[in-house]
Protein backbone atom coordinates (compact mmCIF):
# COMPACT_ATOMS: atom_id res chain seq x y z
CA UNK A 1 0.00 0.00 0.00
CA UNK A 2 1.33 3.42 -0.96
CA UNK A 3 0.10 6.89 0.04
CA UNK A 4 -1.34 8.80 -2.92
CA UNK A 5 -0.42 12.19 -1.49
CA UNK A 6 3.15 11.84 -0.16
CA UNK A 7 4.19 8.50 -1.69
CA UNK A 8 5.13 6.75 1.56
CA UNK A 9 5.19 2.98 1.10
CA UNK A 10 3.40 0.92 3.74
CA UNK A 11 4.16 -2.46 2.14
CA UNK A 12 1.39 -4.99 2.83
CA UNK A 13 0.22 -3.08 5.88
CA UNK A 14 -3.35 -1.80 5.70
CA UNK A 15 -3.78 1.66 7.21
CA UNK A 16 -6.64 4.14 7.26
CA UNK A 17 -4.63 7.35 7.62
CA UNK A 18 -1.06 8.07 6.47
CA UNK A 19 1.11 8.83 9.50
CA UNK A 20 3.40 10.97 7.32
CA UNK A 21 0.94 13.43 5.75
CA UNK A 22 -2.46 12.59 7.30
CA UNK A 23 -4.10 11.41 4.05
CA UNK A 24 -7.32 9.47 4.77
CA UNK A 25 -7.43 6.50 2.39
CA UNK A 26 -11.14 5.74 2.88
CA UNK A 27 -12.11 9.37 2.24
CA UNK A 28 -9.85 9.41 -0.82
CA UNK A 29 -11.53 6.31 -2.23
CA UNK A 30 -14.99 7.77 -1.59
CA UNK A 31 -14.13 11.05 -3.31
CA UNK A 32 -12.59 9.28 -6.33
CA UNK A 33 -15.64 7.07 -6.67
CA UNK A 34 -18.01 10.03 -6.45
CA UNK A 35 -16.07 12.07 -9.01
CA UNK A 36 -15.86 9.24 -11.52
CA UNK A 37 -19.42 8.02 -11.11
CA UNK A 38 -21.35 11.28 -11.33
CA UNK A 39 -23.72 10.78 -14.23
CA UNK A 40 -23.97 13.35 -16.98
CA UNK A 41 -27.35 14.92 -17.63
CA UNK A 42 -29.49 12.79 -19.93
CA UNK A 43 -31.03 14.67 -22.81
CA UNK A 44 -32.04 13.82 -26.34
CA UNK A 45 -29.42 14.02 -29.08
CA UNK A 46 -30.88 17.18 -30.61
CA UNK A 47 -30.41 18.98 -27.27
CA UNK A 48 -26.80 17.78 -26.65
CA UNK A 49 -25.27 21.12 -27.70
CA UNK A 50 -27.50 22.90 -25.17
CA UNK A 51 -25.55 21.20 -22.38
CA UNK A 52 -22.48 23.09 -23.56
CA UNK A 53 -24.00 26.32 -24.86
CA UNK A 54 -26.32 27.27 -21.99
CA UNK A 55 -23.72 27.39 -19.19
CA UNK A 56 -21.36 29.51 -21.26
CA UNK A 57 -24.15 31.84 -22.39
CA UNK A 58 -25.36 32.16 -18.81
CA UNK A 59 -21.86 33.15 -17.70
CA UNK A 60 -21.44 35.66 -20.54
CA UNK A 61 -24.88 37.25 -19.99
CA UNK A 62 -24.17 37.39 -16.26
CA UNK A 63 -20.93 39.30 -16.88
CA UNK A 64 -22.67 41.64 -19.34
CA UNK A 65 -25.48 42.17 -16.81
CA UNK A 66 -22.89 43.23 -14.24
CA UNK A 67 -21.03 45.57 -16.59
CA UNK A 68 -24.02 47.07 -18.39
CA UNK A 69 -26.88 47.32 -15.91
CA UNK A 70 -29.62 46.16 -18.27
CA UNK A 71 -32.05 43.85 -16.55
CA UNK A 72 -32.58 41.81 -19.75
CA UNK A 73 -29.04 40.39 -19.72
CA UNK A 74 -29.33 39.54 -16.04
CA UNK A 75 -32.67 37.78 -16.53
CA UNK A 76 -31.22 35.82 -19.47
CA UNK A 77 -28.29 34.77 -17.28
CA UNK A 78 -30.66 33.58 -14.55
CA UNK A 79 -32.88 31.73 -17.02
CA UNK A 80 -29.96 30.01 -18.79
CA UNK A 81 -28.26 29.26 -15.47
CA UNK A 82 -31.11 26.94 -14.50
CA UNK A 83 -30.90 24.84 -17.68
CA UNK A 84 -29.20 21.40 -17.59
CA UNK A 85 -25.44 21.49 -18.13
CA UNK A 86 -22.55 19.06 -18.46
CA UNK A 87 -20.98 18.29 -15.09
CA UNK A 88 -17.72 20.06 -15.94
CA UNK A 89 -19.58 23.20 -17.08
CA UNK A 90 -21.89 23.43 -14.07
CA UNK A 91 -19.65 25.99 -12.29
CA UNK A 92 -20.03 28.38 -15.26
CA UNK A 93 -23.77 27.92 -15.14
CA UNK A 94 -23.87 28.59 -11.39
CA UNK A 95 -21.65 31.67 -11.73
CA UNK A 96 -23.85 33.01 -14.51
CA UNK A 97 -26.90 32.53 -12.30
CA UNK A 98 -25.26 34.37 -9.38
CA UNK A 99 -24.01 37.17 -11.65
CA UNK A 100 -27.53 37.44 -13.07
CA UNK A 101 -29.03 37.89 -9.62
CA UNK A 102 -26.42 40.54 -8.75
CA UNK A 103 -27.06 42.21 -12.12
CA UNK A 104 -30.81 42.36 -11.42
CA UNK A 105 -30.04 44.04 -8.09
CA UNK A 106 -27.72 46.57 -9.74
CA UNK A 107 -30.28 47.24 -12.47
CA UNK A 108 -33.03 47.87 -9.92
CA UNK A 109 -30.77 50.24 -7.97
CA UNK A 110 -29.97 52.15 -11.18
CA UNK A 111 -33.68 52.34 -12.05
CA UNK A 112 -34.50 53.73 -8.60
CA UNK A 113 -31.69 56.31 -8.83
CA UNK A 114 -32.83 57.28 -12.34
CA UNK A 115 -36.44 57.64 -11.16
CA UNK A 116 -35.41 59.83 -8.21
CA UNK A 117 -33.16 62.08 -10.29
CA UNK A 118 -35.30 62.55 -13.38
CA UNK A 119 -38.90 62.16 -12.26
Amino acid sequence: MKCERCGKDFGNEIVEVCDECGYNFEEGKRIKKELHERPEKIVSEDKETDLIDYPILSFVFGIIGLIIPLIVFSLLAIWLGRKPAKIRLTPFSNLGFVFGIIGVGISIIFLIIFAILFL
